[in-house]
């Protein structure tokens, strides 16, 4: 039973250390398209609302799509992916919650940096990856466009199919300033706090090595 357990831990400190195979090595760049279901935090709280105003205001989840094109250096990986979706307006209190469609047009471009902490010999890679992103609101919840600077964060994963084709999946969270201006609310009965705005996000699609 210790020599199982042994030679699994050995396996998985080793896995990391296998280099690329060579088909991979040679198409160091690559294209992705994911899509990618994204949900937010709180845009505006207030915390004693008035009868009738929802204490929770923010941009409701939905789906997106996004495209991203990159290189390999090594374990090292740099993208830069943009982003789009609509979503409506959310608000919530503690017993309902009602979405007004439209609401937000997202456009976000990101620069990211990965870093493969496991390489295994077929060339799946499971990465950590951040960076800073630009986030563009427009649409019916916002008086004008405004653009917002946040970062993102997340793991990882790209598995080969067949030949260039690769499976390509992430898990992230976003941190970036509200789209909502508190001055937007002041006429409103209840008080609202606007701050930051927390996102998180499961991509899935393909890559295609080049």
């Amino acid at each position: 039973m210790r020599a199982i357990t042994t030679l699994s831990v050995l396996v998985v400190l080793t896995a990391g250390r296998v280099p690329p195979l060579a088909a991979q090595q040679a198409h160091a760049w690559f294209v992705a398209l994911r899509a990618v279901p994204m949900a937010f935090g709180t845009a505006a709280r207030a915390e004693n609302p008035e009868v009738g105003e929802l204490g929770k205001l923010g941009p409701a989840p939905d789906l997106r799509g996004a495209l991203a094109i990159g290189r390999r250096f090594g374990r090292w990986e740099g993208a830069v992916t943009g982003g789009y979706g609509t979503h409506g307006l959310r608000g919530s209190a503690d017993d309902r919650a009602v979405t007004l469609e439209p609401g937000y047009t997202l456009v976000t471009v990101a620069a990211t940096a990965a870093y493969a902490l496991v390489t295994t010999g077929s060339g799946t890679r499971v990465a950590l990856y951040a960076g800073p992103t630009v986030l563009f609101w427009s649409g019916e919840a916002v008086p004008d466009s405004r653009s917002r600077v946040g970062g993102t964060g997340g793991v990882g994963v790209v598995a080969p199919i067949a030949g260039r084709l690769s499976l390509d999946a992430h898990a992230a969270l976003g941190l970036s300033p509200s789209p909502i201006e508190a001055e937007e609310l002041a006429d409103l009965d209840s008080s609202y706090d606007t701050g930051n705005l927390w996102s998180r996000e499961l991509g899935v699609g393909l890559r295609l090595s080049f």
